[in-house]
C-alpha cells in the first residue's frame, strides 16, 4: 500500500512541475493572442510549453525524484 502512496505523490509532483511549465507558456501564449489573435500560434506556443514541461518533469522524476526536489526548492525560498 505504502508504494501505491509513494507513486501517487511522485505523479503529482510530476504534474506539478510540468503544470508550472505548462502555465508559464500559457500566459506567454495569451499575451501573443491577445496582441496579434492568431489562434494557431498561441495554441503552439502552449503546446510546446507542455512538452517542454513534460520532458523537464521527467527528467527531474528520473535524477532527483519529483518530491525531493520540489521540497529543495520550498527550503530556498
Amino acid at each position: 500500500m505504502t508504494k501505491v502512496i509513494k507513486i501517487v505523490i511522485e505523479i503529482i509532483g510530476w504534474l506539478a512541475i510540468a503544470g508550472g511549465t505548462t502555465l508559464a507558456f500559457g500566459i506567454i501564449s495569451f499575451l501573443v493572442y491577445s496582441k496579434w489573435e492568431n489562434q494557431a500560434i498561441a495554441i503552439t506556443i502552449l503546446v510546446i510549453g507542455f512538452v517542454v514541461g513534460a520532458i523537464w518533469a521527467t527528467r527531474i522524476s528520473i535524477k532527483y525524484g519529483t518530491m525531493e526536489w520540489l521540497s529543495g526548492i520550498r527550503r530556498i525560498s
